[in-house]
């Protein structure tokens, strides 16, 4: 099962009308508190918003009830995930569309209060205007959380080892998960495919300067790990022997990076599948980004490129313009990528990491009863990552005073790895020929770095972590920087932990009263609770905002729209996933 979400190819300017942005909002549906798929697409473009002894027994137990309620007995494999805002907040009926209204009404009262005092994006420029601002209220933030929450169980086909009859140690898998925009149109995306035999891939996809490289890479990226791990089993059955010459097919491109990624050995290929299948996939998509599709539009427009774009019909430039957003666009926006590889028969985690996104380890102490963060990533940031520094002045010795800059790529970019980024990897020639025409069409990011003299100077190759599971580890978080800037890794695993444990005692009693005929079964999504525990914690920026008032953070993060929120919050994107 393949789900990412997608985008139209267009997009709200950021100075139109929040009635405009918030349109998706009346199309909310008042009887379950829902949305179709199509609502889906269109909500993320517009930047709107898934005794001691019996104690100790509890403990080890309650983590399988989680993953077993809904999956056995819903019998479902995926669903859209939540309980109905009329369940959430009560049996009193709620007239949805007098609540979507509230809503928008309040938020384009922000935006043009926010936009009317001069426009400024700072979190100064809010302040002065907070006493202004008017804030959601709590069923408008639910409302808003309701829109993106997901969640699925996963379950194991029969193990191909032993006969097929072994027991999978991780058979059933319970994930969550959610996103919340600062960005319109939000610039993060997931996505979530079983890519081999008992083995799944989750992404989270944090894009920046734009959503156009984290929208594609999230829709192909997965299927191309796919083909990779198709290909390395062909690799093993028959060998490495690939085409020589120029027109090589997809299939032979990769069989030459599982080549060099197992130095041509078998053994060192089974052994290291998953790892050389991530790396090889993460380096062939942005390839395919870069390079690729810079070839095809160079070949298109060869003879228009060298010079004769002035006898070109205003048919052709209009086709040009529309062929150079299509295929160099994504290029000219990046995304960070984090990707990991669940093998459910072996046990086992292999995180790829390109960029700042973090994915982490929820491990409980039966001792205790509390939970350690164990990390399954560093971010590849020059600031923050030494290895990754001094890996750049290596890379670049004769610029050891420029590649990093206020611990930024060239002085702009923060992350040294990053899919993506032509102005990071495409020669100079290249970018004075294309750039002018791509700002002029709307790529502001169409730019040239200062002191740019050895390209590339950003990679998409991974950092890789392959962990074996123990039965301590209880969950996994993977999500986007936007969290991580708010909470830290042991405040994330003990506040997720704590939530399941919860999820689970309700879920029991749910279940208690609907064989009495009570009640209606219903759990909170994990992954929309974390992050609005992370938009409620205190914030110093906040927190000045919310002087002598009687609110809540998260409900004054949410009201104030994009662009202005970006400089109080990032997007946020968040996978839950229970073991």
């Amino acid at each position: 099962m393949n789900f990412e979400g997608k985008r139209p190819h267009y997009r709200i300017p950021v100075s139109s009308s929040l009635k405009e942005q918030d349109l998706i909002f009346r199309n909310y549906s008042s009887s379950k508190g829902g949305v179709s798929g199509n609502e889906k697409k269109l909500s993320r473009e517009a930047g709107v918003p898934s005794g001691h002894d019996k104690e100790k027994d509890g403990r080890k137990s309650y983590w399988k009830i989680i993953a077993l309620i809904t999956c056995t007995a819903a019998g479902i494999t995926y669903f859209s995930y939540g309980r109905t805002l009329q369940q959430e907040l009560g049996k009193s009926p709620i007239n949805m569309d007098e609540l979507n209204s509230s809503i928008i009404e309040k938020r384009e009262h922000n935006f043009e209060v926010l936009q009317g005092s001069g426009g400024k994006k700072g979190s100064k420029h809010v302040k002065k205007n907070a006493d202004k601002l008017v804030v959601l209220t709590d069923y408008e933030v639910d409302a808003i959380f309701a829109r993106n929450e997901n969640a699925s169980c996963i379950r194991a086909e029969p193990a191909r080892t032993g006969g097929g009859s072994g027991e999978i140690p991780y058979g059933q898998v319970k994930w969550y998960s959610n996103q919340i925009p600062s960005n319109s149109p939000i610039e993060d995306y997931i996505s979530y495919k079983r890519v081999e035999h008992n083995k799944h891939f989750f992404g989270v996809f944090d894009g920046h300067a734009g959503y156009r490289c984290a929208e594609t890479i999230s829709s192909e990226l997965p299927n191309l790990l796919s083909d990779s791990y198709e290909v390395i089993e062909q690799v093993l059955n028959n060998g490495f022997e690939t085409k020589k010459g120029a027109n090589k097919t997809q299939e032979d491109r990769i069989k030459e990076m599982v080549s060099v990624f197992s130095d041509s050995n078998k053994k060192s290929l089974r052994e290291n599948k998953d790892s050389i299948a991530l790396t090889s996939t993460y380096i062939l998509m942005d390839e395919k980004l870069v390079k690729d599709n810079l070839h095809k539009f160079m070949g298109l427009y060869k003879s228009e490129l060298n010079g004769n774009e002035n006898s070109m019909s205003l048919e052709k430039q209009t086709e040009m313009l529309k062929d150079a957003d299509n295929l160099l666009g994504p290029a000219v926006s990046g995304s960070c990528a984090i990707g990991l590889v669940l093998d459910a028969e072996a046990g086992k985690l292999t995180v790829a990491n390109t960029g700042d996104s973090r994915a982490i380890i929820g491990r409980y102490n039966e001792g205790s009863g509390t939970y350690k963060a164990i990390p399954l990533s560093e971010d590849q940031t020059a600031n923050g990552n030494r290895k990754e520094y001094e890996r750049m002045i290596r890379e670049h010795p004769s610029e050891s005073s420029t590649v990093i800059m206020r611990g930024r790529v060239l002085g702009g970019l923060m992350p040294t790895r990053a899919f993506g980024d032509s102005r990071y990897k495409w020669p100079i020639e290249v970018q004075n020929m294309l750039f002018p025409m791509l700002y002029q069409n709307g790529h502001r990011y169409a730019t040239s770095p200062r002191n740019y003299f050895t390209p590339p100077y950003v990679t998409a190759r991974p950092t890789l972590v392959v962990h074996e599971l123990i039965p301590s580890d209880k969950f996994i978080v993977i999500a986007t920087d936007g969290l991580f800037d708010r909470l830290e890794n042991s405040e994330i695993v003990e506040f997720v932990g704590s939530e399941l444990l919860k999820n689970s005692k309700e879920q029991k009693q749910g279940q208690k009263q609907q064989q009495k005929g009570e009640g209606e079964e219903g759990e909170g999504n994990v992954a929309s609770k974390v992050i609005k525990f992370s938009l409620s914690r205190d914030d110093s920026n906040v927190k000045k905002l919310l002087a002598n008032k009687d609110q809540k953070l998260a409900n004054l993060l949410l009201s104030i729209p994009s662009p202005f929120s970006r400089s109080l919050r990032d997007d946020i994107s968040v996978y839950v996933i229970v073991l």
